[in-house]
């Protein structure tokens, strides 16, 4: 397919070398440019990999493209810096990892994208494919989920076309395509995230629904209403629809109903109402991708019976009459509401770490409405503590919060740690800020 072709790659990461890997088993050439040099790199490793492996490297330098065919773009790139704007002004052919991987697989793809319950989502069509004995790989923008999870490019490389590609797909991914086509295309939801990233939180939106940009009337497009009405707007393909005003899976805080068939919420061992909706969104991405005219029994027995994903509403135990729920990948104020209304009984809330200049106010009005409470921890907990309207209690750490809100909790009642920013002001990332919360509560 590359036979002869020299393929830039701009962002040394597991992605950008799945990416060269791939060009060079199909006959390219590969040159990966990263602009900090190999010193500065997260993850210096990688770079050794990418040699061993035939790919050549540009560290420390501009991004160029001097005689390629194209260039790959790694999600981690921004798309706003000049260099590439000046590049693709100057008729370069600029592509994201998951139109690269579009173009050389064979199999057809399930695409998910959304703020959030996009991980969920995808590790449930991944369970509920393989339940009928269709092998799928989950792939993508995932990680943590405890299954077996490989970037998109490798799954595109090795999958056969009796296979079907699960990627979870964040908006990064989404901003160089423009030929992408997945078979079934979804979103979860899209409410205000990244917005270091985007000047405004259109752009951010419109990104999102690129995902069903390029489908035709022979795919299937899944949104989640009501919130979700506007985000296929315009989509060409077959539109389904779960939620509290879906057509097709119809949720509520106490069950769901997919085509003819009632299930109560007791009946999965997923936590949280809103997880219904990713549940009915699964089953409809299932019944599209395999054609089935119903959903299968083996479907829904995989859906009641999949365990959920760690640090996603994960319950962790329950002492004293109290429920410690692990949500350390809620990374957004929207989705702190959200997991916090979808439970019964009084929720004890941990937020805080770095806010991705996003705004709290309306989880300060929304604790005033519940008569939750909220403790803060981390490096922007008094400035969060500002915008949700002040006279909430602020601790340094994620230990001192947990301990008052257990001092608070009464039996019946929840202290769920749903932090709503990002984890690197005192953790490596959202699996470790999960794991220590984790222990906390095991040690309680």
């Amino acid at each position: 397919m590359f036979s002869g072709k020299k393929i830039a790659i701009f962002g040394l990461g597991r992605s950008g070398l799945s990416v060269g890997e791939a060009v060079l088993r199909l006959g390219g050439r590969a040159i990966l440019f990263d602009e900090k040099a190999e010193s500065e790199l997260a993850k210096p490793e990688i770079a050794g990999e990418a040699r061993g492996l035939g790919i050549e490297l540009e560290l420390g330098t501009r991004f160029q493209a001097a005689g390629c065919d194209f260039a790959v773009a790694n999600p981690a790139i921004d798309q706003r810096p000049a260099v590439l704007q000046e590049l693709h002004q100057g008729g370069l052919r600029i592509v994201s990892e998951v139109e690269f991987a579009y173009m050389i697989s064979k199999a057809p793809i399930v695409a998910v994208t959304g703020s959030n319950g996009k991980s969920t989502t995808a590790a449930l069509i991944h369970c509920a494919l393989n339940s009928l004995w269709r092998r799928s790989w989950l792939c993508g923008n995932i990680f943590g989920t405890g299954f077996r999870e490989i970037p998109l490019t490798k799954a595109a490389l090795e999958a056969s076309e009796e296979d079907v590609l699960v990627a979870e797909i964040s908006s990064f991914q989404l901003e160089w395509v423009q030929y992408f086509r997945p078979k079934v295309a979804a979103i979860t939801t899209i409410t205000p995230e990244h917005q270091n990233r985007y000047d405004r939180f259109e752009d951010y939106a419109a990104t999102k629904r690129r995902i069903f940009a390029a489908q035709t009337e022979e795919d299937f497009s899944i949104v989640a209403l009501p919130d979700g009405a506007e985000f296929a707007a315009g989509a060409r393909g077959r539109q389904l629809s779960c939620g509290d005003a879906g057509v097709d899976a119809r949720s509520s805080l106490d069950g769901i109903r997919i085509e003819n068939r009632e299930f109560l919420a007791s009946q999965f061992r997923l936590l949280g109402s809103h997880n219904l909706t990713n549940i009915g969104m699964a089953a409809l991405a299932v019944r599209s991708v395999t054609g089935m005219e119903r959903v299968h029994g083996n479907v829904f027995r995989a859906l009641r019976e999949f365990p959920g994903l760690r640090h996603r509403m994960e319950l962790v135990r329950r002492q004293a009459g109290v429920t410690f729920i692990n949500n350390s990948m809620c990374t957004n104020p929207e989705a702190v509401i959200a997991s916090m209304e979808s439970v019964p009984g009084r929720v004890h809330l941990l937020v805080g770490g770095i806010n991705k200049d996003l705004d709290f106010g309306g989880l300060g009005a929304a604790i005033k409405r519940t008569g939750n409470t909220v403790t803060l921890f981390g490096a922007s907990a008094r400035k969060i503590a500002e915008q949700m309207g002040g006279g909430y209690a602020v601790c340094d750490t994620m230990k001192e919060a947990f301990d008052l809100a257990v001092r608070n909790a009464e039996s019946g009642d929840i202290v769920m740690l749903a932090p709503g920013c990002a984890s690197n002001d005192q953790f490596e990332d959202f699996r470790h800020r999960g794991q220590v919360f984790r222990d906390i509560a095991k040690d309680w």
